[in-house]
């Protein structure tokens, strides 16, 4: 969980999707490049694509933000663990490494993914060689 995070409830109680998300080890969160930004693009990874935002005095889309992320993630350090973790905590939305429903390539194909990794892909490059068959 970010360190900001806060819940004054029990571990029991807190929804699966909180209690999965919290027993991911996230030892590389520091790291990611995502939690670096202070500004307006920090909505990047969490805004919906068909929602307009108005941040500042703009007003930006859900899908520009969301390129906005991805652009970021493919030169980030941990976008693999991101990515993994993203699958290991069963996230249903964001962008981790990817845009989370295109996750669904690696978690369906862990040695495509390892291979893929091991010789030096981003996860995008990774997923889109999955989603086409490219070996």
């Amino acid at each position: 969980m970010p360190r900001n995070a806060s819940y004054s409830g029990s571990f029991d109680e807190m929804p699966l999707s909180v209690q999965r998300a919290a027993s991911v080890p996230r030892d590389w969160y520091d790291q990611a490049l995502c939690r670096n930004d202070n500004g307006f693009v920090k909505w990047a990874w969490i805004a919906e694509e068909k929602i307009t935002y108005k941040l500042g005095t703009q007003r930006i889309k859900g899908h520009v933000l969301h390129d906005l992320a991805l652009t970021v993630c493919a030169i980030c350090p941990v976008q693999w663990e991101c990515a993994l973790g993203a699958i290991q905590a069963d996230e249903r939305a964001g962008v981790w490494g990817e845009r989370v429903d295109r996750l669904k390539f690696i978690a369906n194909s862990p040695a495509q993914a390892a291979e893929a990794r091991a010789m030096g892909f981003t996860v995008q490059e990774a997923v889109q060689r999955i989603a086409t068959g490219i070996s």
